[in-house]
């Protein structure tokens, strides 16, 4: 889960729910894994699932139902870009620690100079070095 806040003073919040089976809370668990495979197994995730039913059958309901499925939609699409922009941080950061770790092998220049070459803490420097 991650939380996003934005200048409206309102809270989003975001739920992997491919992620279903890692989420600690069971009901969380539960509603995740109806919102990924449409399997309800709690008391609450069956009731939402009735609710869903009634409203892809009701006029009105479809209306709501409809208006609910773009905004899972836009969900679903903000957690991708997300998780899209975590991963290039954590290969960008692997491969600076990456270039640290040759530099330091190499022996070409001081922690000090490696740390201003990389972007890296000299207390990072020092802990790379320390693992070789």
């Amino acid at each position: 889960m991650s939380e996003y806040v934005v200048n409206d003073k309102t809270h989003h919040l975001f739920y992997n729910a491919r992620a279903w089976n890692r989420a600690e809370d069971e009901e969380v668990r539960a509603v995740l894994r109806f919102i990924h495979d449409g399997k309800a197994e709690s008391v609450f995730s069956q009731e939402l699932e009735e609710r869903v039913e009634d409203a892809k059958v009701t006029p009105i309901g479809e209306e709501d139902y409809m208006f609910f499925m773009d905004i899972v939609e836009e969900a679903k699409e903000e957690a991708r870009a997300e998780a899209m922009q975590k991963g290039l941080e954590q290969g960008r950061t692997q491969a600076v620690r990456e270039l640290a770790l040759n530099m330091l092998r190499m022996n070409i220049c001081s922690a000090e100079k490696i740390a201003q070459t990389t972007g890296l803490s000299l207390q990072d420097i020092e802990t790379l070095a320390k693992g070789l």
